[in-house]
């Protein structure tokens, strides 16, 4: 199938944190009991910056570190 054609350094890289800030995001929201009624991939903008960075964050008691060059952002 088509998961067998995955680079898995690529998914690292790139997926795994435009991944995690979605989650992240919707978590965030669910927290503060937003709700997004319209919520689709088009409603997810993704942002790729010039270069690297490390956003850091905090879920409950344990920190997470991400570097990446694309910036998640949920909208309507």
């Amino acid at each position: 199938g088509s998961f067998d054609r995955i680079d898995t350094d690529e998914f690292r890289a790139v997926y795994l944190p435009v991944l995690f800030q979605l989650l992240y995001s919707l978590c965030v929201m669910d927290s503060y009991k937003i709700m997004h009624n319209d919520f689709h991939s088009n409603n997810i903008l993704i942002s790729t910056l010039d270069k690297k960075v490390k956003l850091k964050y905090q879920v409950e008691d344990r920190k997470y570190e991400i570097i990446t060059n694309q910036i998640v952002y949920i909208f309507d």
